[in-house]
């Protein structure tokens, strides 16, 4: 598997514009937004998937969204946007990295 990259939006501003200034994102590329359940496209310009995990970094629920989609996760501790051909098998490459930040 190609090297992962993994960002991570820690303040309330990187969550907020989160990947709306963006035109496209990578295959191996993720976001990280720890304390978000909730994720929206709106203003987005491309669809993405977005993996909600726990407190553990494991799985809860994996989402397709397309621009102007809003979704919520009861019960998440992250939310994390990739490309849609994301290979979701392949987070655990990241999950010592996903629970550090949580």
């Amino acid at each position: 598997m190609k090297d992962l990259k993994l960002e991570v939006f820690k303040t309330p501003l990187e969550k907020r514009r989160g990947l709306l200034n963006r035109k496209k994102i990578g295959v191996h590329e993720l976001f990280l937004f720890p304390g978000v359940n909730t994720i929206h496209t709106h203003g987005m310009k491309f669809p993405i998937k977005v993996i909600f995990v726990d407190s553990k970094a494991d799985i809860i629920s994996i989402v397709l969204m397309k621009p102007g989609q809003e979704y919520k996760e009861p019960g998440a501790a992250a939310a994390i946007e990739c490309h849609p051909f994301f290979n979701s098998a392949n987070l655990h490459e990241l999950k010592e990295k996903i629970i550090k930040t949580l």
